[in-house]
């Protein structure tokens, strides 16, 4: 949705240098939801489907990140 859908990690990280945090990826790419939908993101979406697109992110999030540890490193609240 910010343009930014064709950068890689290593755009954004150098992971050379240990910066004392943690590092979340946030990589639609494994969602298996989300990389089957990747042709609707280069196309104009209504407003349902951009809703329809964070509720996934979210539930991904929800259901597989967290389980999996991928929050551990950020501070809680």
């Amino acid at each position: 949705m910010d343009g930014s859908f064709l950068t890689k990690a290593q755009d954004y990280i150098d992971r050379r240098v240990d910066c004392g945090v943690g590092i979340i990826n946030m990589d639609w790419k494994q969602d298996p939801v989300m990389e089957e939908r990747s042709l609707e993101f280069v196309k104009l979406v209504s407003k349902d489907g951009i809703w329809s697109m964070l509720s996934q992110g979210k539930t991904f999030a929800q259901n597989v990140m967290e389980p999996r540890g991928d929050f551990a490193s950020l501070p809680k609240i």
